[in-house]
């Protein structure tokens, strides 16, 4: 039961089962302190902006709709505040953070490890942005990693390929080339789970951070 929980597209039969195909066979536990942390680099890196600690022992690689608060929340090990300290170039709102920039992460006695989970929301996610098109009835938002492919997502979120790519048109056909690192997807709607009309654009969520994230997923 609880692989096909994990594997949603079986519909709790094997027999549709593909060759060469990755399924599911564990899964975190929702809002777990032991999610994995994005990937570092331990030697100093080429590009690095100014005003780093001389003493920074860890960077990470900024992608495309990063913020410092985005960036805090998946480490989980570290603050916004120390974030900014650490990378004085990105400005005291983060505004002038930018991607494809090694910044720094961690100093001596920065936990290698989260120590704090990814935490729970009640609202959609409007910073860091949607992809285009979502479904205006999702009620429950995955926020893409660079790990992730649709069939990951949809059997993290029990759900089947044919309802990912109804609520998310724009992340392309089933070869899923347009799913895009730190854009939030659309992962469950609060009615018909095949509508697709009035679809939310990415200039309608790009106002304010959620407060909170149930690990990777947000719910409205």
């Amino acid at each position: 039961e609880q692989f096909f929980a994990w594997n949603p597209a079986l519909e709790k039969n094997c027999d549709g089962m593909w060759e060469n195909y990755w399924y599911c066979i564990s899964a975190y536990a929702s809002g777990s302190a032991s999610l994995p942390q994005p990937s570092t680099v331990t030697a100093r890196p080429s590009p690095i902006p100014t005003g780093q600690p001389s003493d920074c022992a860890s960077w990470y690689l900024s992608a495309v709709a990063d913020s410092c608060e985005l960036i805090a929340i998946r480490f989980g090990s570290f603050s916004e505040a120390d974030f900014i300290k650490w990378n004085p170039s990105v400005g005291d709102s983060c505004e002038s953070i930018v991607d494809k920039l090694y910044y720094c992460v961690g100093i001596p006695g920065t936990p290698t490890t989260r120590t704090s989970p990814l935490p729970t929301t009640s609202a959609a996610p409007t910073e860091s942005p949607m992809q285009s098109g979502i479904a205006k009835s999702c009620t429950e938002y995955w926020l893409v990693m660079s790990s992730d492919s649709c069939q990951s997502i949809e059997d993290s979120n029990s759900i089947t390929e044919s309802q990912f790519f109804t609520w998310n048109p724009a992340v392309g056909t089933s070869t899923c080339d347009n799913l895009t690192p730190n854009f939030y997807v659309c992962v469950g709607v609060e009615e018909d789970p095949t509508a697709t009309s009035d679809p939310i654009t990415s200039s309608q969520t790009e106002t304010s951070l959620p407060s909170t994230m149930n690990g990777t997923s947000s719910t409205t």
